[in-house]
């Protein structure tokens, strides 16, 4: 026996959101892992309404596992020239790699400028439109889904990428499991997290707003670092927390035996203090990455717990 099939219908967005910048956005940042789905990405926030000059960026997001700038420009109505002038500002002044713009409506002219955009400038920044619908079935209550409308042809997987971050994946779960494996046998975490394929790991430090993470960024850099981080709206807690860091610079490097990279990340929420070490082959070199990492890892929590303990944040 056959069950009862719905009907779909698409219903006007503004049904779900009456206004862009005082409904659509504040949901929007709180819901990436929608926009997330349907792009293929693993989208966090960074920040909303990002300040450029004298502008304000809807979305100001990155990329976890690649680490790469992410800004979104939204719309409730159909595309404008004036969105589209908006977002290329946004773009150059946040150094964008991903530059994504959300409406329900995409105006043939401007879908063809961002395929004129992604044809014509480098292939590591990417415009995407993204269509915006709002869907039910059988009068239930409205629901959003999103749908790309423009991309670079290199931006949906081919069988050769697929194949390559497949096998990515499997070096980082291996990696990730080791490096937990290690951190238990010396003592340094007890938790009882399970390895990932994304290219970081995070450990907690025991005082909100501070963590410490390993991660393989960008430029076949290894990196161990302290993230600074107290939430929405409290950039200036974080620069604060940096700065007071920072002041015992040369006593905190003494410690450590190394020199450390100390990134306010002027366009960003939070800010970093890192070991980085350069490698040329993560496969061959696994075992020294994991040595080192574990070794920095370390040296961190001994040197940076105690003087994360005396700022601000609630110790868990």
């Amino acid at each position: 026996m056959s069950r009862p099939i719905g009907k779909l219908e698409y219903v006007d967005p503004r049904s779900l959101w009456e206004n862009e910048a005082k409904d659509f956005t504040p949901w929007l940042g709180e819901h990436l892992s929608e926009l997330s789905k349907a792009l293929g990405l693993e989208l966090e926030l960074v920040t909303s309404e990002e300040q450029v000059g004298s502008f304000y960026c809807d979305i100001y997001a990155r990329e976890k596992r690649s680490g790469r700038k992410v800004i979104i420009e939204n719309q409730l109505a159909s595309t404008d020239h004036s969105h589209l002038g908006q977002l290329l500002t946004y773009a150059a002044g946040l150094e964008a790699d991903i530059i994504c713009w959300i409406s329900p409506d995409f105006r043939d002219e401007h879908t063809l400028a961002l395929d004129w955009l992604n044809n014509h400038t480098s292939e590591d920044v990417q415009f995407l439109g993204v269509r915006l619908r709002a869907v039910q079935i059988d009068g239930s209550n409205a629901a959003p889904l999103f749908e790309l409308a423009s991309a670079p042809n290199t931006f949906q997987r081919n069988a050769k990428r697929q194949t390559e971050e497949t096998e990515l994946g499997k070096f980082y779960l291996d990696f990730w499991k080791e490096v937990l494996e290690r951190a238990r046998t010396e003592k340094l975490y007890s938790g009882t997290r399970k390895s990932s394929s994304d290219n970081w790991i995070n450990f907690g430090s025991g005082v909100s707003a501070y963590s410490y993470s390993i991660v393989f960024a960008q430029g076949n850099i290894f990196r161990v670092e302290l993230y600074i981080d107290h939430g929405p709206g409290k950039q200036e807690l974080n620069e604060a927390s940096f700065e007071a860091l920072e002041s015992e610079k040369e006593s905190i490097e003494k410690d450590m035996q190394i020199e450390l990279s100390w990134q306010r990340l002027e366009h960003a929420r939070a800010c970093r203090i890192a070991a980085d070490k350069l490698y040329i082959d993560r496969q061959a070199e696994k075992e020294e990455l994991i040595t080192w990492g574990i070794e920095m890892f370390s040296r961190m929590k001994d040197v940076f717990g105690p003087r994360i303990r005396k700022l601000p944040g609630k110790t868990k």
